[in-house]
């Protein structure tokens, strides 16, 4: 089956947008981390393209590094998510451009299964920025960005990458102008035949002799196409329209400390389409007031098929037999009217609307059920009212969630919940902001989360509430010559916090409930240094305690979030085409879920890996449009020491991996 390929564009080493409040630095040939032209607020960071290429990511997972406090976790169904802050992954939002990319079934998107090789730039933030920042953002937003670096620029990319276990990539990015739009069109395709596993890992169940260094049932291939077009209107507007389509097929690595209550599944079909269009344009001669709208659809395909054993081959697919087939169509629209009032001052008002219909079958010629939700909000804010040296961004508005079709479960009332956030920030100091926020918002129950038994793993819960987080956060940023430093803390309460308990009497399975309340408190420190003119180090440091209120008492650790994540880089970029880099990455001790323990929880000591990089860059500098304007030949070795890092008790994060590549640009 085709796949995506996710390899990271080439850049003429331009580096970030002066203008872009960022937390990056930019060097000639290499980019590795940390500062930007102007303050940046410590909650919120923007990765160039050159930044993204330097980790020559195959999917949105591998850049999970880049983002402070962010840790990219693979979990049993062999899914991979951000995990913010330590907060659940279906509290981060993810976007290509403006189309949300979460699935609405269970609200999240496998980040492994996210092509990145179109995309120029990514946008993240942390924690509750904005009122505005959309329906169930409770602890941030991953928002990648395709637009040309150049408009009108045409270039042609090609890039290819070879590594142990098979593991092949290819990929074509092509750019050019034609009249008044900006086009992009982009193919990719890859394959894996498993991952590495560490050396040293004991793995107690499902991980074949015979199979040296290949971790068991990790199979991966898919292809991908993206077209994306834009072009001014109204002046200063601009209309885009996005249409992107995928189509593949994974295996899921059973976790290893279960033996026959192993998850032991394969994902024989995973299939999307995405379309989207959006328009920002002024309503009025001066660009006063504005209007930015989009609207998508989303129709996606995944099949789940369930065996008996690690060999994957029984039972057969006779009538009868667990195969869960899912077929989700999803409507979404946003419109914003907003009144600039000079400088960054603006109003605005947003509604913001989504229906999803969900049908699924369980077994081989069983019965379809049908799901539907719809979610909806109204909001309003005013941001950065001057008040003396401060600056106020208030927020306020209501949001509603429905599901009027709920299969063969019963019938549920609709909910609804208030927003609000508040955020003073100051700039006075050239070189120095700060900032303190106060938010609360809420978020609706997935459709899997309350009515789905994911093949006999989980106990549905039809009467799971939502949840309501209480966050508040100071943060200040400093900067000086070859320097910047960004400090924040914060502290969440997450009433009603929906999490997985083990259901009493069994081993492994599972049911969703509502927890009285899951405090979240946490520090951050992000810095980086820039020596000299080749040298450049950074640091990410983020501290987290969460943990779940029994009784009158935060006693119990929530599940499978690191006590603290800490990131070191360094990159030297001594001339002549030459490139190294180097990155360490160390996660805190965790309590993973684990069903066979006696209180269903097993602590993981810290563990970290390292991962180097090197790149040699040619820049033949011709003439003649069409021919060859750049490239690069890299090798990777990720994990070097083949250390043993686990996303969860039993589910292993890969061993050593070698992998060369090369990237040719043409024209532009």
């Amino acid at each position: 089956m085709l796949v995506v390929v996710a390899i990271a564009l080439w850049s003429n080493a331009s580096g970030a947008d002066s203008s872009t409040d960022s937390l990056t630095v930019v060097l000639p040939d290499l980019i590795v981390g940390a500062a930007g032209a102007e303050m940046a607020d410590p909650a919120q960071v923007f990765l160039s393209e050159v930044l993204i290429e330097s980790r020559d990511p195959v999917a949105l997972e591998d850049l999970g590094s880049l983002l402070p406090a962010t840790w990219a976790a693979t979990n049993s169904r062999g899914e991979s998510a951000f995990v913010v802050r330590g907060a659940s992954e279906r509290h981060v939002r993810n976007w290509l451009e403006d189309i949300p990319l979460a699935v609405p079934w269970d609200e999240r998107v496998d980040l492994s299964m996210v092509p990145v090789q179109a995309v120029t730039g990514v946008d993240a933030t942390r924690g509750v920025v904005s009122a505005l920042d959309g329906i169930g953002t409770l602890a941030g937003a991953v928002r990648l960005r395709t637009g040309p670096l150049y408009p009108g620029q045409n270039s042609t990319l090609f890039s290819g990458r070879a590594g142990q276990v098979d593991a092949y990539q290819l990929g074509l990015v092509h750019r050019s102008g034609r009249g008044a739009w900006d086009l992009l069109g982009s193919l990719s395709w890859r394959q894996r035949r498993g991952l590495t596993v560490p050396d040293g890992y004991e793995a107690e169940y499902h991980q074949d002799d015979q199979e040296g260094s290949v971790r068991t049932n990790s199979d991966l291939e898919q292809g991908a196409i993206l077209l994306d077009g834009r072009r001014p209107v109204a002046g200063t507007g601009q209309l885009r329209l996005t249409v992107g389509a995928s189509d593949g097929e994974k295996g899921v690595p059973p976790e290893t400390h279960l033996d026959d209550d192993a998850r032991f599944w394969r994902y024989p079909l995973l299939r999307r389409l995405l379309a989207g269009a959006s328009l920002a344009m002024p309503l009025d001669d001066g660009a006063d007031w504005w209007l930015d709208a989009v609207t998508s659809y989303d129709n996606y395909r995944q099949d789940i098929q369930s065996f008996d054993d690690d060999t994957y081959s029984s039972p057969p697919l006779v009538p009868g037999t667990d195969y869960e087939s899912g077929h989700d169509q999803t409507g979404y629209a946003r419109a914003r009217l907003s009144r600039d009032l000079g400088g960054p001052t603006n109003i605005a008002l947003q509604a913001e609307s989504r229906y999803t219909h969900h049908n699924e079958t369980l077994v081989v010629d069983g019965p379809e059920y049908a799901y539907s939700q719809w979610l909806g909000s109204l909001v309003a804010e005013a941001a950065a009212l001057r008040l003396g040296v401060l600056r106020l961004t208030a927020g306020a508005g209501w949001e509603v969630a429905a599901t009027p079709e709920t299969g063969d479960k019963p019938a549920r009332d609709p909910e609804q919940a208030g927003v609000f956030n508040l955020r003073l920030a100051s700039d006075a100091l050239a070189s120095l902001s700060v900032h303190g926020a106060a938010s609360r918002r809420s978020r609706f129950p997935s459709l899997r989360e309350l009515f789905s038994g994911a093949l006999g793993r989980f106990l549905p819960n039809p009467d799971l509430g939502p949840e309501h987080q209480d966050l508040v956060e100071i943060g200040l940023t400093g900067r000086g010559k070859g320097w910047d430093l960004g400090l924040a803390a914060y502290a969440s309460f997450l009433s009603d916090g929906i999490e997985r308990v083990v259901v009493p009497d069994t081993t492994a399975l599972y049911t969703r409930v509502n927890r009285e309340q899951i405090r979240t408190l946490g520090g951050e420190v992000v810095g980086g240094w820039r020596p000299g003119h080749t040298l450049s180090f950074t640091g990410q440091y983020a501290y987290i305690d969460a943990r779940v209120k029994e009784g009158d008492s935060y006693d119990r650790p929530a599940e499978d979030r690191p006590q603290y994540l800490l990131t070191l880089t360094g990159a030297w970029s001594p001339g002549l085409g030459l490139g190294l880099a180097a990155e360490w990455r160390l996660l805190g001790p965790r309590y993973s879920a684990d069903p066979s323990a006696a209180d269903g929880l097993t602590r993981i000591g810290a563990q970290g890996r390292w991962s180097l990089r090197a790149g040699y860059t040619i820049f033949p500098n011709f003439r003649n449009e069409g021919a060859l304007s750049s490239g690069e030949i890299f090798l990777r070795l990720d994990n070097i020491f083949d250390q043993v890092v686990e996303y969860q008790v039993g589910l292993p994060e890969p061993g050593r991996t070698v992998s060369v590549g090369l990237q040719a640009r043409f024209g532009g």
